[in-house]
């Protein structure tokens, strides 16, 4: 007769809330662009009923900080061969950061869409994002010290103007987004014609890069607002960096040598995937992805920020991404993925993106746009319809309750994810999501007991969740009162439970 027994799966997890693992933490944000209050000449406009509709949905989810576009485009005017701060879209750009600030919502700015603005590099390797990306006043061309210089001016003259306009809730600039992939190539290898990887010039790339983050900081300083402003760098696409390093080249290069112009380390991944929403796979991801760029970061004394990052599945291609986009439990493999991203120490992770946009002007189609609307966000365009995706109300739900405030470390269980965290007014939130196809009972315990709180339970059900036009958070379905050392509850396959001891 075998001795061997099966393991009892554990569903037991641990929260432990008596010293915190990150004291600084950002929220769970996303990128927004200012391009839903710009005219698209293809005639795709929200009306002014719209945009405010959208943005109140975004107030509703309690979203913290927005990563939002802009750049040179806004202001250059060919004609006249210079920087309108005045201009049309500048004034609907200073009207999206009122409309935002009105909500307590803090902006990230792109410091331009790539460093492509520094040098025409568009034979060169690069392979451009539509047409907010060039020029614009900024590049010479084969003197990269003048085009810093424009740089630089541009962004002095730019913060300048935001302080005239009374723009006080852009709180940093990111530079630059996918930089490192400038200067790169892609090989074809093997007997398939569509393998290739990619090579990056290092020597080419890094000295564009150093000089575009000092051009930053530079017009910060010379503005006299630099101690307004954070700059995060190197915003890179590790997943595609050269394998070097556990983490990218550019971020090493960044702590090594631009430590006194980077006040924290971004880097991102796009989106991680694996074959279906249903694989108990999003929370390992990060963990495998991103935590040694975290460590490395926080190890030198900075804050890690994911600045672009979401989950999908394997199958990419347009088709397959709007099938698979309106899947439930999409929501499901969020709250993992949220929970992985707390657990590592990171301050912040951008969902690319909140909502689905158009591209001002653009046409582009290909796997994540149809006709100028890039389609990977958790809320629909009302071009489109009014209804939210499924996965929107486990969404807003994380972004809620898990904005600033304190995080802590949590054990985890078989597919069954715990996030802890307490904000600034003393409230405590716990994050669960249950991976498993099936129901489990969960048992979730503090080492630091809640004094006899209530807690109350607002369930995200893959299963049950009907999208309305109402666009309305989730309600309390369940309430514990009393809760001292742990709390019990059930739940039901693909679930995405918040316990919390606010009220509202």
């Amino acid at each position: 007769m075998s001795n061997f027994k099966i393991a009892k799966p554990r569903y037991e997890l641990t929260a432990f809330n008596q010293s915190p693992l990150n004291q600084s933490f950002k929220g769970i944000n996303g990128v927004y662009h200012p391009f839903v209050m710009f005219h698209d000449r293809n005639g795709q406009n929200y009306t002014p009923q719209q945009q405010q509709q959208e943005l109140d949905r975004l107030e509703r989810m309690g979203v913290q900080m927005v990563r939002s576009f802009f750049g040179p485009s806004l202001t250059w005017n060919p004609e006249t061969k210079n920087h309108d701060f005045e201009s049309e879209r500048m004034q609907a750009f200073y009207r999206y950061c009122k409309e935002l600030e009105k909500r307590q919502i803090s902006i990230g700015l792109f410091a331009g869409w790539s460093i492509r603005i520094f040098k025409n590099i568009a034979t060169e390797g690069y392979i451009s994002t539509a047409n907010l990306s060039t020029g614009y006043g900024i590049a010479v061309q084969d003197d990269l010290n003048a085009s810093c210089e424009n740089y630089k001016n541009f962004i002095k003259n730019a913060v300048l103007a935001f302080e005239q306009h009374g723009i006080t809730n852009i709180k940093c600039f990111f530079g630059f987004t996918e930089c490192n992939n400038c200067f790169n190539t892609r090989d074809k290898w093997g007997d398939k014609e569509h393998t290739q990887f990619e090579k990056r010039e290092y020597d080419r790339l890094i000295p564009l890069y150093s000089a575009a983050i000092c051009a930053l900081d530079d017009g910060l300083k010379e503005s006299g607002l630099r101690d307004r402003y954070k700059i995060v760098a190197p915003c890179d696409n590790w997943r595609a960096d050269d394998g070097s390093e556990p983490y990218s080249v550019l971020v090493k290069y960044t702590l090594q040598n631009l430590s006194d112009r980077v006040d924290i380390i971004g880097s991102h991944r796009g989106y991680d995937r694996s074959n279906s929403y249903h694989d108990d796979w999003f929370f390992e991801i990060p963990q495998k992805k991103l935590r040694d760029c975290c460590n490395v970061a926080l190890a030198a004394g900075k804050e890690f920020w994911i600045d672009e990052y979401n989950v999908a599945i394997n199958a990419w291609t347009l088709e397959t991404f709007r099938e698979t986009q309106p899947d439930p439990w999409k929501g499901t493999a969020l709250g993992a993925m949220a929970a992985s991203v707390m657990d590592m120490g990171a301050s912040t992770v951008f969902l690319w993106s909140l909502c689905d946009q158009v591209f001002t002007d653009s046409t582009a189609n290909n796997h994540e746009f149809v006709n100028g609307l890039q389609i990977g966000g958790y809320l629909q365009s009302f071009l489109e319809t009014p209804l939210p995706h499924a996965s929107w109300y486990a969404c807003s739900l994380i972004t809620r309750y898990f904005g600033t405030g304190m995080v802590y470390r949590c054990s985890q269980g078989d597919g069954v994810y715990l996030a802890c965290l307490q904000n600034e007014h003393g409230e405590v939130s716990f994050l669960v999501t249950n991976s498993n196809r099936t129901t489990v009972p969960i048992t979730v315990s503090l080492k630091k007991p809640l004094a006899g709180q209530t807690l109350y339970r607002r369930l995200y059900n893959p299963a049950t969740i009907q999208p309305t036009e109402k666009a309305e958070l989730i309600g309390v379905s369940k309430i514990f009162e009393n809760v001292t050392a742990n709390f019990c509850d059930e739940l039901p396959s693909g679930a995405v439970a918040v316990y919390t001891t606010r009220k509202d």
